[in-house]
């Protein structure tokens, strides 16, 4: 996985790109350009990552409008 690949990636998408996921934890894939699970909690989350079989992602939590997320402390 490249580091830098996934962050360009995840910054290209929009507000509203992300609006249905406001508030959840997802599994991006490992070049940020798709999500490719979300749920509102991260057991959910683990249990739609096996379903799916995925083995390559990013777990990353999609902040409300009104929060800032900064480094696992929502604020």
């Amino acid at each position: 996985m490249d580091a830098n690949q996934f962050i360009r990636q995840c910054n290209t998408k929009t507000l509203d790109d992300l609006a249905p996921y406001q508030g959840q934890w997802v599994a991006w894939s490992e070049d940020g350009q798709q999500i490719l699970a979300n749920a509102a909690n991260l057991e959910e989350l683990y249990q739609q990552i096996d379903r799916k079989g995925l083995t390559g992602y990013v777990i990353d939590c999609i902040p409300l409008a009104d929060e800032d997320f900064l480094g696992g402390a929502v604020l």
